[in-house]
């Protein structure tokens, strides 16, 4: 039971660590394809024209790598054709000379004159066994090496085509540049004489921090101002409440005012 145990626990952990392991290169992976999509939407449309430009340039060293053996597949199919074309010839020669022969054979004579020899007919018979199975023999070569020159001949053929793809795409690539290049050149043209759109938020955000900013130091240096102006009036109030210099009063100007005699009542209204 322990072991049983034991064994799926092990199972787990490895069931575990290969999910883990999974999630990691797939974590790596996501990694690596984001960060090669960030770098190629940091590099310059310029320096990517003249990447493209230099592989461009690079697809004659490509057209000129594959001439050395489209000249050997041509050798070859050159080869292969006098080949089938010499078999051809002696096999039709062999072809009629089986051809007399079996109507010598069957004509039945005891001596069957062929070529300027003579045979016994069983001779004849053995010889013309003997020739037809070589001119069979050679048939099927010729079959063989006719499908061979054949496959050759569509290798080359595609070998062709390829060159033909290459340099029509050679061609068409530096159209495509070219047309590239006039609209940047217009683009370059354009952003120096057409406003860059901005973000108009972000532009009213920076004008009002800074309006901020400049109100905030105008206030300070007012607040300094008055300081300064004021703080030496400030300072003498406060001597002055701390003396209590004696207070002057006029009585006999309040005794005029008030109508008061010298007894200190009121004087009655002349009638």
């Amino acid at each position: 039971m322990c072991k049983t145990i034991g064994k799926v626990a092990v199972l787990a952990v490895l069931v575990a660590g290969g999910v883990v392991a999974v999630r990691s290169s797939s974590y790596v992976a996501t990694l690596w394809s984001n960060t090669q999509q960030a770098v190629a939407r940091q590099v310059p449309r310029e320096l990517e024209m003249d990447r493209v430009r230099l592989q461009i340039s690079k697809l004659d060293g490509d057209v000129r790598g594959l001439l050395g053996p489209v000249a050997e597949k041509m050798a070859l199919v050159a080869k292969l054709e006098r080949e089938v074309g010499n078999a051809k010839e002696n096999l039709k020669v062999q072809r009629d000379a089986v051809t007399a022969l079996t109507r010598e054979v069957e004509n039945g004579e005891a001596v069957v004159s062929f070529k300027g020899n003579e045979y016994t007919l069983n001779q004849a018979k053995t010889k013309l066994a003997r020739d037809f199975t070589t001119l069979k023999r050679g048939e099927t070569a010729l079959k063989t090496q006719e499908k061979l020159l054949d496959a050759h001949r569509k290798n080359l053929q595609h070998t062709k085509d390829q060159l033909n793809i290459i340099l029509d795409q050679k061609r068409e690539f530096e159209v495509q540049l070219a047309q590239l290049e006039a609209s940047e050149a217009e683009l370059t043209v354009m952003r120096q004489i057409t406003p860059l759109k901005v973000d108009e938020s972000r532009v009213a955000d920076i004008k009002a921090t800074l309006e901020a900013i400049r109100n905030a130091q105008e206030v300070e240096q007012n607040q300094l101002k008055l300081q300064e102006q004021w703080a030496p009036i400030l300072q003498g109030q406060q001597q002055a409440v701390g003396a209590q210099p004696k207070t002057v009063v006029d009585l006999n100007e309040i005794r005029a005012y008030l109508g008061l005699n010298g007894e200190g009542t009121a004087q009655a209204d002349s009638k």
